[in-house]
This record gives C-alpha cells, structure tokens and sequence, in this order.
C-alpha cells in the first residue's frame, strides 16, 4: 500500500485508500450478487475483471479473485476527477494482495540460542552488548538500549528501535564474526518478529555491527 494511503471502514468493511476517504479498495469474503452492465475497456484484459458501476460521483470496478480456495470480491471506488490517476495504482495493489490470517499476539522478549562465542572476555562483552541491546529493544529500555551504543549520536540514530508502539520477538541469533573476516567490525544476524499496533505480524531480521572505542569495548555502531 502506499505511504500515502490509510486503512478504514467504509461501507461496513475495511478499505485502502486515500486520506480523504472518497477513493479506495475493498474487499468482500463472499461473491456479491451484483448487476453490472458497465465495463472499463482498459480492465478487460485482466480476466478477474467483472465490469463496473456507478454510485454518486464515483465508478465502481469489480473484481473478482480467488485465494487459499475461497472466492472474494474487490471493488476499486474511484472519484471522477481522480479516477484517470489512482486506477492503475489500485490495479497494482490488486496484483500485490496476499492472503493474511488473524494470529495470536506475539510475545515480547529474547528467545535466542546463545550462539558460541569461545571463552575470550572480549569476544563475551561483544555478546553482552548484543544481549542488552535486544532485550532493551523489546522491553523498550531507552537508557539501556542507549549504553549499548557506541555514542550518544549512534544512539539518537537508532533510537526509533524502542521509541514505538511495535512488539519485538527476537527468535535467532547468529554470529558472523569477531571480528568479521578481515574486516575491524564484528557482527550478528538477528531474525524476530515484529508486531505493528494493529496487531499485524512481520517476520524480519537485521545486521548488528560494533566497533571497538579508545577503551577496548566493542559498542554498537550500526543496526541494518
């Protein structure tokens, strides 16, 4: 969806689309009983494409599609004055649905194997900083998430890892070297999963990278 775009309700059912809530994308679980006597002749290439219908000022152009077995309906609502402009970006987004189900809310928290580090006190402090990086991140620890940073700068970079309302399950760890080949920074892969306030849950992961300071401690420089 674009970052222009928002989600509601209209007409009983969530919608995508625009700000203004007058342009916009729905779906329905069950095929609708619907007369349509109209076509756009641009659309009927797609063999989805039903035709369309008008209420008010907008044209209404059904789809319909099939996921996971089951047969639904979408209904692209476009204005007028707009329609020439924001059709083929709800086409694209039609083309880009994915099949979503509703799952438990995730639980917050570290829940990695420790990877294997050896015996070295450096190589353990470097594991450490990682550690409390992520359980900062997932209880949302700003002072602790900020001692693990390798100034206050990298810190206030960074910051929006805990500064927001998504939930972190962190499920892997893996290292990728202390340091990294023959590289002078050390690294970890870190795999989660991150539920939004809405309650929608991603599977992602990212590159932790530290650096060694004046003192000896590796810090963290970088999270990608």
């Amino acid at each position: 969806m674009p970052e222009t775009m928002k989600r509601f309700e209209a007409g009983g059912v969530t919608a995508w689309g625009t700000a203004d809530e007058q342009n916009f994308i729905s779906l329905f679980a069950e095929e609708a009983k619907l007369s349509l006597t109209n076509s756009d002749a641009g659309l009927l290439r797609y063999k989805e494409y039903m035709g369309n219908y008008r209420t008010g000022n907008a044209t209404v152009d059904v789809f319909s599609v099939e996921a996971k077995g089951k047969r639904y309906i979408a209904e692209i609502h476009t204005m007028a004055e707009q329609r020439e402009h924001l059709l083929p970006v709800f086409v694209n987004m039609l083309k880009d649905l994915q099949h979503m189900e509703k799952k438990a809310p995730i639980v917050p928290g570290v829940f990695v194997q420790i990877p294997d580090v050896g015996n070295s006190a450096e190589h353990k402090q470097v594991l450490q900083e990682v550690m409390d990086c992520l359980e900062a991140i997932a209880s949302k620890n700003k002072e602790q998430f900020s001692a693990t940073m390798s100034s206050s700068t990298t810190a206030e970079r960074l910051l929006s890892f805990v500064e927001n309302s998504s939930t972190y399950h962190f499920y892997e760890l893996t290292l990728m070297g202390i340091p990294f080949k023959d590289e002078k920074w050390a690294g970890f892969q870190v795999d989660y999963y991150l539920m939004d306030d809405e309650g929608y849950i991603a599977d992602r992961g990212f590159t932790i990278v530290l650096l060694p300071n004046k003192q000896g401690e590796w810090k963290i420089e970088d999270i990608d």
